[in-house]
């Protein structure tokens, strides 16, 4: 039972509920609900764990519960210690989940992977309290990894390194696992010359295109053009090919090439912007030394990308668009290498080109891809023998 006028108490207690399967039941201080009661009249309860005293919630209502056991705290931060120690053997203590006790969002998006990986949301903030430093300073201790729920402007690195041991060397910020793609601002600025503005997202919700190089992203449009994109300004420019197009509907596709991320703009939308956010793939390592070359070949495929981006082409051709990457046994990306140009991929549903990461799917005529939810999309080495399978949403 937690109290319903305020969040921290039942984030601190979601992880758990989760794991037990048990229910979370929000009360108001000092009265009882008919429709709290008419449910728990349905439950066979033995136990009823009380988060916070009297003075958050009232022994009025808590004692129509069975068999109260009060979890007392000074506040939030001490609570949530005292629930994280009250079921310390339910958990895992191979981990430990930090998110800010300021705010809402990261500690609820948090909380359904601290439950699966059966380890508590731990709340810090940017002083932590003398009292409960020692318990954070002991899950650092204890903990093989650390994930932080949010950017370093919410949990800033130094309060991370504040508390560190030098046991918990693996930190992971799960929300820099995340990349956007925005597209907006689609407009003629000549006759035969249209610009657009692209930004590159980082999970913290941070403007880094200035960082991401041009080379990096593939931007195509959906009628004869040529784009060239400018990482300074954020802003691609598209030169018409021929008069015939100028005047029809524009689909622009925006590809990062290393993370898999792809976004799509239609000009006959009516939307003035469209964005995409999805995990980005781990940083590809470098190319392996001139002796492992010798012996190098394709060790895995992958297509990371979640999704297919369809967009028209010439005439009635419908073409998807995703991205993929190679590696050797080394763990290297060798998309750019010969040894990547003997891999054939194949879809039921029309005929695959590839070109340096960028994946073509040119549907058949009688195929209509918007009748389409899903797409599967086979890879095979034909030398190694090495083969991938996805199945992409469109």
């Amino acid at each position: 039972m937690v109290t319903g006028e305020d969040y921290p108490d039942a984030l601190s207690v979601a992880s758990i509920a989760s794991m037990k399967q048990i229910p979370i039941i929000l009360v108001p201080h000092d009265s009882m609900p008919d429709n709290v009661k008419n449910y728990i009249s349905t439950l066979n309860v033995g136990k009823t764990y009380v988060v916070g005293d009297s003075n958050i919630i009232s022994d009025q209502v808590a004692q129509q519960f069975p068999n109260i056991v009060r979890i007392l705290g000074a506040d939030k931060y001490a609570r949530n210690i005292l629930i994280n120690q009250t079921f310390i053997t339910d958990f895992n203590s191979d981990s430990i989940c930090l998110a800010t006790g300021e705010g809402f969002a990261d500690a609820l998006a948090g909380t359904a992977y601290s439950a699966k990986i059966s380890e508590p949301i731990t709340f810090v903030n940017n002083n932590s309290p003398a009292n409960t430093r020692s318990y954070y300073q002991q899950r650092f201790a204890d903990a093989s990894h650390v994930y932080v729920f949010g950017g370093t402007g919410i949990i800033p690195d130094s309060v991370i390194t504040d508390l560190n041991s030098p046991n918990a060397t693996n930190v992971d910020t799960l929300i820099k696992k995340y990349e956007t793609l925005r597209l907006s601002n689609l407009a003629k600025v000549e006759t035969t010359i249209a610009t657009f503005k692209y930004q590159v997202l980082d999970g913290t919700g941070k403007d880094i295109t200035s960082n991401v190089p041009a080379t990096q992203l593939s931007a195509v449009a959906s009628v004869r053009s040529s784009i060239t994109l400018d990482p300074s300004k954020g802003i691609g420019t598209i030169t018409y090919n021929s008069s015939s197009d100028i005047d029809k509907p524009i689909i622009i596709t925006l590809v990062n090439l290393t993370t898999g991320i792809v976004v799509s703009l239609d000009s006959s939308s009516g939307s003035e912007s469209s964005s995409y956010t999805a995990p980005i793939t781990n940083p590809t390592l470098e190319s392996p030394s001139p002796s492992q070359n010798s012996d190098q070949k394709v060790s895995k495929i992958t297509i990371n990308s979640t999704k297919l981006v369809v967009v028209p082409s010439n005439g009635t051709d419908r073409i998807g668009y995703t991205t993929y990457i190679v590696n050797d046994q080394y763990g290297a990306d060798i998309i750019k290498s010969s040894l990547a140009n003997n891999i054939q991929f194949e879809s039921n549903v029309g005929t695959i080109t590839t070109e340096q990461g960028i994946l073509k799917l040119r549907f058949y005529p009688n195929i209509n891809p918007e009748s389409l939810a899903k797409v599967t999309i086979t890879g095979v080495d034909l030398n190694s023998g090495v083969t991938t399978i996805e199945t992409l949403a469109l």
